[in-house]
């Protein structure tokens, strides 16, 4: 079954608009609740680097909201 909020948005569907990085990014900050050290360890990145895309993927969920890509 697709991954539901309270609100029962498919958040597989809205995520599938970021790269790959974005989409790891964002549902463990965002959605899974973890720490920017944590994500940025899984990925081997700085954590600067989740930061950065954190809000470019943030920016394009807005964006596609916008556009009506994802509703």
């Amino acid at each position: 079954a697709p991954e539901e909020d309270v609100f029962g948005i498919d958040l597989d569907r809205h995520l599938a608009v970021l790269s790959p990085r974005e989409q790891v990014v964002v549902r463990g900050l965002a959605v899974e609740g973890r720490s920017v050290r944590d994500v940025a360890a899984t990925l081997g990145l700085r954590e600067g680097a989740v930061r950065v895309a954190l809000h470019r993927g943030l920016k394009r969920l807005a964006s596609a909201a916008r556009k009506g890509i994802v509703s």
